[in-house]
């Protein structure tokens, strides 16, 4: 598992310049598959004016950052990462943060998908929550561990079970 945008997130337009991301799809294959999704989206400051051209929402689709992508070419693997800080004083706050991160990337997320059930490709997102107190979710970190291909034994061992 190769993870990309390490030390800074990139905009989906930089990442698919880069020649691991043009591995899984080309950008046109991309935008094709998302674009139905993405033109679902409500445009901000649109009010009864003329309709919104097409080409601006793909710019807004390619303006996207997600905070990383892990590609591995040999299983067909591919993860969209994203990391939200949520506050964690109510117990459902990792469900929360997930289902924010997955309506941000609805669109990626389904073209993604669609591309990668053509190519062979697996397709998953990985939200990583923090608690804003310091709180880990331990199921869903170990989950997430598993996912990125760490082995066990480098994970933290305050984030392990007991």
């Amino acid at each position: 598992m190769k993870l990309l945008t390490i030390e800074t997130e990139s905009r989906l337009s930089t990442l698919w310049d880069q020649k691991e991301c043009n591995q899984f799809c080309s950008k046109e294959e991309l935008w094709e598959a998302a674009r139905e999704e993405e033109m679902k989206i409500p445009w901000k400051n649109a009010n009864e004016g003329p309709p919104v051209p097409e080409e601006q929402y793909q710019k807004r689709f390619w303006r996207r950052r997600l905070d990383g992508i892990g590609l591995d070419t040999a299983t067909k693997e591919f993860l969209a990462i994203e990391f939200k800080r949520a506050h964690d004083a109510r117990s459902n706050y990792v469900e929360s943060a997930t289902a924010v991160a997955q309506e941000q990337y609805k669109s990626l997320l389904t073209g993604l998908q669609a591309v990668g059930q053509v190519k062979g490709w697996k397709v998953q997102q990985i939200v990583v929550v923090g608690g804003t107190c310091g709180s880990i979710h331990v199921e869903s970190f170990n989950r997430d561990m598993k996912a990125l291909g760490f082995f066990e034994s480098k994970w933290d061992p305050f984030a392990r079970n007991s």
